[in-house]
């Protein structure tokens, strides 16, 4: 069943007063209150206290942003205002275009770190970078964390560098994310880590942890030092994903892992992330299944068994984690939703993911004020877009294919 038919049979359908919220978005003309006009984008509508007045952030054709009270504005313009803080309680706009991705995120590879002392109650020694406290159970020397946890504050950083405006921020209350890094492997299984695998993020905990081993901390003597070998670090980044992006809760799974698996497959090298052939970096990062024990059911001949993008859209995440028993078919998961997450940012329309960023906004408005019944709508309007199976199916194929991956899609 084709994916309109689909959403229309869970009653998802369009509705007219679902796109009201042009009124109020993208490059138009606001009246003040004394009748004088301007043009300009909106950015923000928020109080700066509790039962405060009403602010509005808006970005004139110049470049510059002006924040003034919401009473300086006509009637008419408050009132959509209204509607549209009703309907987007977050306050925050979709960033408008032009969308340019960045070529390169170039960071530190030793960013500075301060030792903060011995918290007894977590038993851990306290060093704290930029964007992270760190909580280890042996004592490190700045220098050896600093090199080691480049790649957890250069993470944050990279993901605000695309023009999705993520916005990455820590937990409500702390300045800081919070990792946990443990010396002993059978400690962090205890801690909830999986075998063979390099880090995890807690959701529940909203903390990452990690084993010395997988940012190559060894024992030499009496002390842990940095190892200096090259080491992989895709799963620790696709880890960190998630949780700089977990105050997007209630995004798909199709979009959350792609979006983790879109940044693991990205070419990182002290603190540098590549974004210069995103296509071709996320393609080589599939073909690696073909030397893995599933690449069989994954890439069978070296074409991608691709999941239905229908599917996909429909997967939710309790269905998601019932999959990961299976190892090909949550590989497969995994792969399609890569494959996903980079068509719509950089082959969907013209190239520069303006259709992407707009459902992605538009969707977290409806998640946090509760309007999971437009989901569908909103799928078909920014993403979908009058499209059949069939014609969505061959034009990610045809991407995919120029960047170095062959598609079939699972029957």
């Amino acid at each position: 069943m084709a994916l309109v038919k689909t959403l229309a049979v869970l009653g998802l359908v369009l509705a007219g007063s679902l796109f009201s919220d042009a009124k109020v978005l993208g490059l138009r003309t606001w009246t003040s209150d004394t009748n004088q006009e301007i043009e300009a984008t909106l950015v923000r509508a928020f109080k700066k206290e509790k039962g405060g007045a009403l602010m509005v952030t808006l970005k004139l054709t110049s470049g510059k942003r002006a924040t003034l009270p919401a009473t300086r504005f006509s009637e008419a313009d408050r009132k959509q205002l209204a509607e549209w803080l009703a309907r987007n309680p977050l306050g925050v706009a979709p960033p408008a275009p032009p969308y340019r991705w960045p070529s390169i995120y170039n960071g530190t590879n030793s960013p500075k770190v301060d030792y903060a002392g011995y918290r007894e109650e977590r038993k851990a020694h306290l060093f704290r970078a930029r964007h992270f406290d760190f909580y280890c159970d042996e004592r490190l020397s700045d220098a050896t964390v600093s090199k080691c946890v480049a790649v957890f504050d250069n993470i944050v950083e990279a993901i605000d560098s695309l023009p999705m405006m993520m916005d990455s921020v820590p937990s409500e209350g702390s300045p800081r994310y919070e990792a946990v890094m443990v010396a002993d492997k059978a400690k962090y299984m205890k801690m909830g880590g999986l075998p063979n695998s390099a880090g995890f993020f807690s959701r529940r905990m909203n903390r990452t942890i990690i084993p010395f081993e997988s940012l190559g901390i060894v024992k030499k003597g009496t002390n842990w030092v940095f190892d200096g070998k090259r080491r992989y670090f895709g799963t620790l980044v696709h880890e960190l994903t998630h949780h700089a992006t977990s105050h997007w809760r209630g995004m798909p799974p199709w979009f959350e892992e792609g979006l983790a698996d879109y940044m693991q497959a990205m070419p990182y090298r002290s603190g540098r992330f590549l974004f210069t052939s995103p296509g071709s970096a996320v393609a080589a990062s599939i073909r690696n299944y073909e030397e893995t024990t599933v690449g069989s059911g994954v890439i069978p001949d070296g074409n991608l068994l691709m999941v239905h993008p229908r599917d996909l859209f429909l997967l939710d995440r309790p269905t998601w984690n019932q999959t990961m028993q299976n190892e090909v078919a949550a590989a497969r998961n995994y792969a399609s939703s890569a494959v996903l997450v980079y068509f719509f940012m950089h082959e969907d329309g013209r190239g520069d993911g303006a259709h992407f960023i707009q459902w992605m906004h538009a969707w977290r408005s409806a998640v946090f004020s509760r309007r999971a019944l437009e989901y569908g709508a909103l799928i078909a309007k920014h993403l979908v877009r009058g499209r059949s199976d069939a014609e969505l199916e061959a034009e990610i194929a045809e991407a995919m294919s120029k960047r170095g991956l062959r598609i079939k899609f699972a029957d």
